[in-house]
């Protein structure tokens, strides 16, 4: 590669202690020494802001700055970022995660040999750390095609890659915001409109995977708590849904895809044992999709289980793999199984 254009790494900080070091350290192991990495803190403490400020002082290629305005959350900061990025190329990272040392590397050098490509996707995998910080892969799902079309895959709730599996053309995404209403489902609520929108893209498919994913950090993300804040962003998030698949090529195809995603967010909400979030949700589900019998039995199920005081989160699994999906209904029985 006789050319190193610059690539502008964006990364939300909050309150990551000692994983942030790891984080940076493994940018500044990169083989691609052309890069700054901006890191833009959500309002972390006193401990954090002192890490960071000691990381910014190690190298020059570190940028730090405070989120200045509202709302709060990670996507104020990523736009934050990206109103600062300079580079040719803008990736997304998080400062839990950790990337390997051709990561960057590979990724210019195939968006430099194709010109055309808006962004790419490349491999990643999951992984998980013990006591000793030893780290352990999981699995390699990130960045692999599951479906001809991917719009599919993120209707399913079944994301074939994350934000931080991409490079994107700065010349096209920089003014591309991220909606920073949205406090759940982060990555979908950009990604979903940019398939849409049809902007060129690839896979690189001959790729190592070059990031690693945490998955044992409690995070807000993968919590099945769900705040009122969030619910609110739910309903707010899939109301824009409905509107971009209303107004796209596959209006009814991508629509009854959709509903996939809809009766996962159900089978969240019932084991909040929330009857507020219950009926409303179901009452948003019946506008766009209409009444249906088995949103009725569902909800008359769950009003049985409160009544006996059954808080099951296998039952409720139970309840709705049976009336919305029936191959679900098969794994879960088989999952009993280990039980027996």
């Amino acid at each position: 590669m006789t050319e190193m254009p610059l690539v502008s790494i964006i990364v939300p900080v909050f309150n990551t202690g000692k994983l942030i070091i790891d984080f940076v350290k493994s940018i500044k192991g990169q083989s691609y020494e052309n890069w700054e990495l901006i890191l833009v803190d959500d309002g972390s403490d006193e401990k954090t802001i002192d890490v960071i400020k000691s990381l910014k002082a190690s190298d020059s290629r570190i940028h730090f700055s405070k989120r200045e305005k509202q709302p709060k959350g990670s996507l104020t900061c990523r736009n934050i970022g990206m109103q600062q990025s300079r580079g040719r190329y803008i990736i997304h990272f998080d400062a839990d995660d950790l990337v390997e040392s051709f990561c960057l590397e590979q990724r210019v050098r195939f968006m430099e040999q194709n010109p055309s490509l808006d962004y790419a996707v490349f491999k990643g995998a999951s992984f998980c750390s013990d006591e000793l910080s030893n780290i352990h892969v999981i699995n390699h799902r990130w960045g692999r095609k599951r479906n001809s079309d991917d719009v599919v895959s993120f209707l399913c709730n079944d994301y074939p890659f994350s934000v931080w599996n991409c490079i994107y053309k700065s010349s096209v995404f920089k003014e591309i915001i991220w909606d920073e209403n949205v406090k759940i489902y982060t990555d979908f609520s950009y990604i979903l409109p940019i398939l849409l929108k049809k902007y060129k893209y690839s896979y690189s498919t001959e790729s190592r995977d070059d990031y690693l994913y945490r998955v044992n950090q409690k995070n807000a993300m993968t919590s099945s708590f769900i705040s009122k804040e969030k619910f609110v962003s739910t309903i707010y998030l899939f109301r824009k849904v409905q509107d971009e698949i209303l107004s796209s090529e596959k209006p009814s195809f991508y629509k009854k895809k959709f509903k996939r995603y809809y009766i996962v967010q159900i089978e969240r909400i019932f084991n909040t044992m929330n009857d507020d979030y219950i009926s409303e949700f179901a009452f948003f589900y019946k506008l766009f999709y209409g009444f249906e019998m088995r949103m009725c039995l569902l909800l008359f199920v769950n009003k049985l289980l409160k009544k006996g005081k059954i808080n099951s989160r296998k039952l409720i699994r139970f309840f709705v793999a049976l009336l919305y999906n029936q191959n679900f209904f098969i794994k879960w029985i088989l999952s009993l199984k280990r039980y027996v």
